[in-house]
């Protein structure tokens, strides 16, 4: 049956041209046109704006928003990520080794509260046992804590500075030793010989 008046001529485009054209990926095109292709959505070619941007890339309006909000997502995540590294490190700094059922009450409740500590601002932030033992998972992996030997249940923070020595410790003594260089008898100097002295 012919269109209504109203409903324009269309023009078929292969989806492989879309692609060739853009240059995205296949998962990003079909996710593009699915909401214009499927019940009542259209596409529709403006040739007037064609022929006004030949020679430049044409895009669909409005922009891609689910990108953007992918991208913030991620980063959101990123972001409670490190806030719970911190909280875990900060914790058993604090308490050298505890239990890790009582690390993730501490941690989760901290969250609850919002006891951050200095330099971790959030207005609201909800955590889960999971998130927490991701964390710690990830810090036992980086080497930051370590499980103890025969209660692999505890864990312990692994300091990464050095530890500064105790004042009582004697300092090492430092030593001078002398060392004779003979040097190849020549017949201007033939007792000549050279001294100098090491520490050690």
């Amino acid at each position: 049956s012919p269109l209504p008046s109203h409903v324009p001529s269309c023009q078929e485009v292969a989806v492989d041209a879309l692609l060739q054209a853009t240059g995205l990926p296949v998962d990003l095109v079909h996710h593009a046109l699915t909401p214009l292709t499927h019940g009542e959505g259209t596409l529709r070619l403006n040739r007037v704006a064609l022929a006004q941007a030949s020679g430049r890339r044409l895009r669909l309006l409005p922009q891609q928003t689910y990108l953007r909000a992918e991208m913030a997502e991620g980063s959101a995540l990123e972001r409670k990520r490190n806030v719970l590294c911190c909280l875990i490190t900060r914790i058993l700094k604090a308490e050298k080794q505890l239990h890790i059922d009582n690390l993730v009450f501490r941690v989760i409740d901290a969250c609850q509260k919002g006891e951050f500590g200095p330099g971790l601002q959030f207005l609201s932030f909800c955590c889960h046992s999971v998130d927490v033992l991701s964390c710690i998972l990830h810090l036992l992996n980086q080497g930051y804590l370590r499980r103890q030997e025969g209660r692999p249940q505890v864990l312990e923070y692994v300091p990464t500075e050095p530890l500064p020595a105790p004042t009582s410790q004697i300092q090492p003594l430092v030593a001078f030793q002398t060392v004779e260089i003979k040097m190849a008898a020549s017949t201007a100097s033939a007792k000549r010989r050279q001294t100098f002295s090491t520490f050690r």
